[in-house]
């Protein structure tokens, strides 16, 4: 077990999760003042996932590479470095119980209890508890609920553990939790829709119709009783007395990943591009993207203290304090996206560049162009490139995938039969068929405009949530995904999947590569791994003991392979 200090005197933070006072309203966020705390300044990662302050002070920061404590002055990490019985170092979640303890959701580590100094992993006395746990809620009467990562919904009631049966929630990922003034739950999934659950019943999906993506990433509660629902698509608001559905148009097409409202009933949200302020009655809606060189992208939480200040976590810029100033900086804008997801080199040398912006940028002896896409993306960018040759390019992008072609683009969304919009990879194997791999819809297998087949969970897969696809030498098509091992795809369509562990949830395979004399490597959270032909084997890195991510592997001509982890290269 490990301690935790907690000699702290005085912290000048409060944070709330209902609607405190928020004295921000009154400014533009170009005005606000902004603090940044990174790596360099102790964070374990500037890829954060969420903050939270306990009863006693104390700030709780999550991220992929362990969680941290923040007394106002200093970090503490916890990680597989100091906490043994740690599985992986992915958090997402933290709350307090009602006797004071502190749960945190981990990737692939279960529920990590702290109390009286302590921290371990618990266990309640009857069921068990998801590995991958995504979304934790406390409700009014004590009760906790759990939202996993690949396995759906969990009630934790007196020391047990139950799972919350749907069959469209069966093997759901729960992104987001929040309960009513009547005691309703609402459920938000990655790719399931809407649920409403009244403990005593089934959970009950919430018809929509088509009105918006099934992709739920936030909710948030307003005193009014109306619940707004971020999507990768916007933002929907449902007024709870009459359950009348609204679409906030003037959103559309942002990505959102964090809501929280305040008392003027303003509501600010976190998107993969930048923060909103958002309220009905002013003309548009305030958007900051960048101040003082720091990026305002990919948010993941958004709370607020009692002194009306801010805090904000993104996958990119670590923890963001935003309060009231009487000093207007002026920003001079950039002309082109520093935020990189993905570079593509072609056979004669050129780059395909992907980046958050809504533009393609390329490169060739040392001279760039941008094409400006004229598919909208939301701002979660350009995920993957594939050039078939000069005049036609293939992108894996959140709006589905698009093709460019002599110009033009063809978009294949699920308006066009696909699974998902949601798409992270893209390949062609070299018998001509394309593989997209998408976060909620799996693996789909297409040619000549057609969709061949569908791999998803249960029908081929462990997971929806592909992260990798690989064409072998042999032919078979390697498939690395988010908490459901590694599946081989025979040209004949046979598949196997291959787990690290007997459960592999919190696992994620970023990567996978065969080098030049056969031998597969797979790039994973928990680090590099090698594939033998029928199991999975960690490698361990001797000097590497820093907590990282691990999501590349690439050979040089020289025998070396060069790692990217999250905090530098190998």
């Amino acid at each position: 077990m490990r301690s935790i200090s907690l000699s702290i005197v005085f912290l000048w933070i409060h944070l709330l999760d209902g609607n405190a006072q928020s004295l921000l309203s009154g400014y533009a966020l170009k005005d606000l003042s902004i603090t940044q705390w990174t790596a360099e300044e102790g964070l374990s990662s500037n890829n954060t996932t969420s903050v939270f302050q306990s009863s006693d002070g104390l700030l709780w920061i999550t991220s992929f590479n362990g969680f941290m404590t923040f007394d106002g002055e200093r970090f503490e990490t916890y990680d597989r470095n100091n906490l043994s019985f740690l599985e992986t170092d992915g958090f997402y979640a933290v709350i307090e119980n009602t006797d004071g303890s502190i749960l945190i959701g981990s990737q692939g580590s279960g529920l990590i209890k702290y109390k009286l100094g302590e921290f371990s992993n618990y266990q309640p006395r009857h069921g068990i508890v998801p590995k991958s746990i995504r979304s934790l809620l406390r409700l009014k009467n004590g009760d906790v609920i759990i939202g996993s990562n690949n396995g759906g919904l969990f009630h934790l009631q007196n020391d047990t553990i139950k799972n919350v049966y749907h069959e469209q929630l069966q093997g759901a990922t729960v992104m987001a939790l929040v309960e009513d003034a009547s005691g309703k739950i609402w459920i938000g999934t990655d790719g399931n829709g809407l649920f409403s659950w009244e403990t005593r019943t089934q959970p009950q999906p919430f018809k929509t119709e088509g009105v918006f993506s099934k992709n739920v990433e936030a909710l948030a509660l307003s005193s009014k009783g109306i619940l707004f629902i971020g999507t990768t698509k916007g933002l929907i608001s449902i007024e709870l007395i009459n359950n009348q559905l609204k679409s906030h148009s003037d959103l559309d097409d942002n990505s959102i990943n964090a809501l929280w409202i305040d008392e003027t009933f303003t509501i600010w949200i976190g998107t993969e591009r930048g923060l909103i302020r958002y309220n009905e009655k002013l003309p548009t809606p305030d958007v900051l993207q960048s101040k003082n060189q720091i990026d305002f992208v990919r948010i993941t939480k958004i709370a607020n203290d009692l002194e009306g200040n801010l805090w904000i976590t993104s996958n990119r810029s670590g923890l963001v304090r935003l309060k009231e100033t009487n000093i207007t900086n002026i920003q001079i804008p950039t002309i082109s996206s520093n935020r990189v997801n993905i570079v593509h080199e072609t056979k004669d040398g050129r780059l395909y560049v992907g980046t958050d912006a809504n533009q393609l940028d390329i490169c060739e002896n040392n001279k760039c162009q941008t094409i400006l896409l004229k598919t909208s993306i939301g701002g979660n960018g350009i995920r993957d490139i594939f050039e078939e040759s000069k005049n036609s390019l293939w992108l894996a992008t959140y709006s589905g995938i698009i093709h460019i072609q002599e110009g033009k683009e063809i978009v294949y969304s699920m308006a066009e039969g696909m699974p998902a919009n949601d798409f992270r990879t893209v390949t062609k194997d070299r018998q001509g068929n394309f593989w997209f791999g998408s976060r909620s819809g799996g693996l789909v297998k297409f040619k000549d405009g057609n969709i061949l087949r569908v791999y998803q969970q249960g029908s081929g897969l462990e997971s929806n949530y592909i992260l990798a696809v690989t064409e072998m030498q042999n032919g078979d098509i390697y498939v690395g995904t988010h908490s459901g091992g590694m599946t081989i795809i025979s040209p004949n369509g046979e598949t196997k999947t291959h787990h690290l562990r007997k459960d592999d949830a919190g696992i994620l395979f970023f990567n996978i590569d065969q080098d030049k004399q056969g031998k597969v490597w797979v790039m994973a959270n928990i680090g590099p791994i090698q594939f033998t032909g029928d199991s999975l084997r960690p490698i361990l890195l001797h000097g590497d003991k820093k907590s990282k991510t691990y999501f590349d592997w690439i050979d040089d001509e020289v025998g070396s392979a060069w790692i990217t982890t999250s905090s530098g290269v190998l």
